[in-house]
């Protein structure tokens, strides 16, 4: 077992650790606690990569995203559990190590069309549902900003949630907006698949 698993695997993490791929020059956030509990900066990058790679894919996939385009992942799926330290040198500081360790999980990403105000609400509340627990369900997200009061009772908690790029109000008041523009969904297909409670039954997921 230690010759034919332990040391290959060793070996290889030590080479990821040596393959620098991007740099940072401030400190991402990403702490266990953090990630499931509010926006942090690692989560957002996160959540802004799977929305870039979506739109990216979208022509490949023979789809033409018409509607306003968001980045969705769990908090849960970020497993670093650590503060990813700026460089201080004009060297590279991100190894693919290192994005190995923040996600470690081979979820495939896609694209959900035509999500309603309505079934983004309900996401939104999924994700808030159980946020004074730490739960992994927690979203980091891009795209679209939303407010949320935890004090109140899990299931009534959003109260608002606009567009980022415009300001155009998908929520108010805790209720989906009377001609509300759909959106263009890219997540994983563990959280498509009903993974943290989400529910996305009656759409299509296009990888």
């Amino acid at each position: 077992l230690q010759t034919s698993v332990v040391v290959p695997v060793n070996t290889f993490e030590a080479t990821l650790a040596t393959q620098l791929i991007a740099r940072t020059e401030v400190t991402l956030d990403g702490i266990r606690n953090n990630v499931r509990s509010k926006e942090t900066n690692l989560g957002s990058l996160v959540a802004d990569a799977f929305r870039i790679q979506g739109i990216e894919r979208a022509g490949d996939l023979g789809l033409t995203l018409d509607n306003p385009i968001v980045g969705l992942t769990n908090g849960g799926g970020i497993r670093i559990n650590a503060l990813i330290p700026g460089a201080t040198t004009a060297a590279d500081n991100i190894s693919k190590k290192t994005t190995f360790d923040t996600l470690p999980f081979f979820n495939n990403l896609g694209i959900v069309e035509d999500v309603s105000a309505t079934r983004l609400l309900a996401a939104l509340e999924n994700a808030v549902s159980r946020v004074e627990l730490f739960d992994g369900r927690f979203a980091q997200i891009a795209g679209i900003e939303f407010i949320y009061n935890p004090l109140l009772p899990a299931g009534d908690r959003v109260l608002q949630a606009q567009i980022e790029a415009t300001g155009q109000l998908l929520i108010a008041n805790g209720e989906p907006v009377l001609g509300a523009p759909l959106i263009d969904l890219i997540t994983t297909d563990f959280l498509f698949n009903g993974g943290d409670s989400y529910n996305f039954s009656g759409l299509t997921f296009t990888r």
